[in-house]
């Protein structure tokens, strides 16, 4: 509070009236914190991000004190989405479970000042789509408090921006997949009968193929083994 203070006042009424007569000044009082809370924040993130479906997602809580006391009895609760299965929960200290509504919440004792703790939740995909989990954090003194990751799930995905017909009139088809992974291509002319046209050779995730048949008109759809 302490440095030089200024008055900003708009004249918003026609001609030039109008006037501060009583002047102005500022009064500021202080108090002295008899009791002062501890000051808690909470960070969550998710990885791998995008993460592929059935694959394994790992959630890292970072709880951190930044004083002035120290953070006693601080619990979490950690609210999975409901498109994934829980598989583990570990934190750096205390205790952490799962209850029977999908909920992971854990007691995590005492937190110096300047003194950080983690949880790492590891969950595996089940559904494609976008997932959001909801972390809350609260000790003795201090209010809730939240925070939130939201992570992309993908299936195999073809990359219609890299397939398209070559100059000499071939198709050429790319899709995304896991890493390590055999796919296999089907066409079909009336999407109840398909037919194995090429496996990929490559276990990088990425695969490649130029369907030569430019006679006719095919739909294409990729499987996973």
């Amino acid at each position: 509070p302490n440095g030089a203070w200024q008055l900003f006042v708009r004249d918003d009424a026609s001609g030039d009236i109008g006037a501060i007569f009583t002047g102005w000044s500022l009064s500021i009082a202080t108090v002295a914190m008899t009791n002062p809370l501890v000051n808690l924040s909470v960070a969550v993130t998710a990885a791998p991000d995008p993460v592929f479906v059935t694959d394994l997602l790992s959630y890292t809580v970072a709880l951190t004190n930044a004083g002035p006391n120290t953070a006693t009895n601080v619990v979490f609760t950690s609210t999975l989405p409901a498109s994934v299965s829980f598989v583990s929960a570990n934190p750096s200290q205390g205790t952490a479970s799962t209850n029977t509504n999908g909920v992971v919440v854990g007691s995590l004792g005492n937190l110096a000042v300047g003194g950080t703790a983690t949880v790492n939740i590891v969950v595996r995909t089940t559904v494609v789509g976008s997932i959001t989990n909801l972390v809350t954090v609260g000790a003795n003194g201090t209010e809730l408090l939240s925070a939130m990751a939201v992570a992309t799930v993908q299936g195999l995905v073809f990359n219609t921006a890299a397939s398209s017909v070559t100059t000499n009139g071939d198709f050429s088809l790319n899709l995304i997949g896991r890493p390590n992974r055999v796919y296999v291509i089907e066409v079909s002319s009336d999407l109840i009968t398909w037919t194995p046209i090429f496996t990929n050779g490559t276990l990088s995730g990425a695969v490649s193929f130029i369907d030569t048949d430019r006679l006719s008109q095919r739909f294409y759809r990729a499987i996973e083994q």
